[in-house]
């Protein structure tokens, strides 16, 4: 098996909220990580996600188990032909007292191709179902016109214009970011343009140096990455986002963690099927004492 590098008060609805948006995205930037958005920057295919990734995480809010979250990538076509599309879904739900207090069932799908930017949105569509609230979001990317039509249930459409080639949902631009040879320990500052809520933006990105990691699947040697994000409808938080992601050409994303307004969440991953053939599960994992520090590479 290839590990990593080395392998009260009751929550209001925001509250919970913020559960979901901290996690999904896990969530969560722009299709292409350039530094500056008019430079194309292909995705190298050896490096980031890969077809048949399936990520899954616990979700604690001020350490209360309070849901689980999937994320999952799938492609099809063949690039050197043109025909190159893929699929990411993410989904949370809520789970325990969180679950009857306010109770969170929600689906996010991109769906795209790959072209000289990378990986480029052209549909986003959000399902969301919070206590008795039902909600569809969908965002449609017009490349041709370079504007995005943006419908919100049976709400009158809106359209969003100077939508260039290079700007991505805020998952697309995740997965794009995982992808670039680039991403490295300390890399210094990374520009990402995204489109989140009605309008794009640049968000940046900065990563800090490589450390070991323990996480319930075990020591990962790691390196965290700090997203700015100005006016995010997926990640609200009110202070700090980091995202600790392993050292390697996979770039999987181990915990996430964030300030809100009362408390930290936090998303750590507990299993996963790599799409290179490895995979890893919660009860795989033998008890390993928080202190022992990873040894050599299994």
């Amino acid at each position: 098996m290839h590990m990593a590098t080395t392998a009260a008060n009751k929550p209001s609805g925001p509250r919970l909220f913020l559960v979901r948006v901290c996690l999904i995205q896990l969530l969560v930037w722009t299709q292409s990580l350039i530094r500056d958005p008019g430079i194309a920057c292909a995705e190298p295919a050896s490096t980031g996600a890969v077809t048949g990734e399936r990520l899954d995480f616990n979700v604690h809010w001020k350490g209360v188990p309070a849901g689980r979250a999937s994320l999952a990538y799938d492609t099809t076509g063949d690039p050197a032909k043109g025909d190159f599309q893929y699929t990411i879904k993410a989904n949370l739900v809520s789970i325990g007292p969180v679950d009857w207090i306010y109770g969170v069932n929600d689906v996010i799908t991109a769906r795209g191709v790959r072209n000289a930017w990378g990986l480029t949105t052209l549909n986003y569509l959000k399902l969301q179902n919070q206590g008795r609230r039902q909600r569809r979001v969908d965002y449609d990317f017009q490349r041709d016109k370079d504007q995005v039509v943006l419908r919100k249930n049976d709400d009158p459409p809106k359209i969003l214009d100077n939508i260039s080639d290079n700007i991505s949902d805020p998952m697309t631009v995740f997965y794009q970011l995982r992808s670039q040879t680039d991403l490295k320990p300390g890399a210094g500052k990374i520009h990402l343009p995204v489109l989140d809520s009605d309008r794009w933006y640049m968000a940046e990105v900065t990563t800090g140096p490589a450390e070991d990691l323990f996480t319930p699947l075990g020591w990962f040697q790691v390196f965290p990455i700090h997203p700015l994000l100005q006016a995010s409808e997926l990640f609200r938080q009110q202070g700090d986002l980091t995202i600790w992601v392993t050292h390697d050409e996979r770039r999987l994303p181990l915990r996430v963690a964030t300030k809100v307004r009362i408390g930290q969440v936090t998303a750590e991953l507990i299993g996963f099927v790599d799409g290179r053939g490895h995979s890893q599960a919660l009860h795989d994992q033998p008890a390993v004492p928080e202190n022992a520090r990873p040894g050599g590479t299994p």
